[in-house]
């Protein structure tokens, strides 16, 4: 469904430019990358070479992944073995909401292990179809596959403690969402503070999770048919 096309050039390409904005903004942190369909993998550990990232992000290829479906439970759990040491704990999800249409267990477990989940949604409520070698996506039924924002992941923000933020075609929503991390990750010990040209930077291990939701057919969000005339 990030190959969507109700955002321009697509959902996938987008998220990918959103997260280098993101990287321009965040100079004080670690972040690591990681893909999932339905199981998640580490595209890259944390780190502070952001053009590293860059480079290993705009590579990505959905091709690279051939599971099926969806499990926004397995990129919860990596965050926490990367950041098993920490009690600041943060995933950042761009993505256009999947199909779940409740989250409670990713919830109860990002509350257990202190992750505060940040989502960005890449999507819009009217839709959009996904191009292929062929034409467009179509269902079983010859339906042409219509795949549109799911606001259910909200919840999974919001009572996570993180946030929740709408696409814009202006990068300062990013800056906002780097703002509101660090408003909520301030340092409380001398431990956690590093000094730079005689500035207080607070420093902590943050994950940026770029979880493209790669799904197939038989887990695409909000499916609705639109026959041929």
């Amino acid at each position: 469904s990030m190959f969507s096309d109700d955002v321009y050039p697509d959902r996938f390409e987008f998220a990918k430019r959103k997260f280098y904005s993101m990287l321009d903004y965040f100079q004080d942190g670690k972040i690591g990358v990681i893909g999932f369909s339905s199981k998640a993998f580490l595209i890259a550990p944390l780190t502070d070479d952001f053009n590293s990232l860059k480079y290993l992000v705009k590579n990505m290829s959905l091709d690279y992944v051939t599971l099926k479906g969806t499990d926004l439970m397995t990129p919860l759990e990596i965050t926490n073995e990367l950041l098993k040491d920490s009690d600041k704990k943060a995933l950042v999800i761009f993505t256009d909401g999947g199909d779940q249409n409740s989250f409670k267990k990713e919830i109860e477990y990002a509350k257990k292990h202190h992750i505060k989940v940040f989502v960005y949604a890449i999507a819009t409520k009217k839709g959009g179809v996904i191009k292929t070698q062929n034409g467009v996506l179509k269902d079983k039924n010859g339906d042409i596959v219509i795949t549109r924002l799911n606001e259910n992941i909200k919840e999974l923000a919001i009572k996570s403690g993180g946030a929740y933020m709408k696409y814009s075609l202006s990068n300062s929503d990013i800056k906002y969402l780097v703002d509101d991390i660090r408003s909520k990750f301030k340092a409380v010990t001398k431990n956690e503070l590093t000094i730079k040209d005689r500035v207080e930077m607070f420093y902590y291990p943050l994950i940026f999770g770029i979880i493209l939701f790669l799904t197939a057919v038989s887990s695409l969000p909000k499916i609705s048919p639109r026959r041929k005339a």
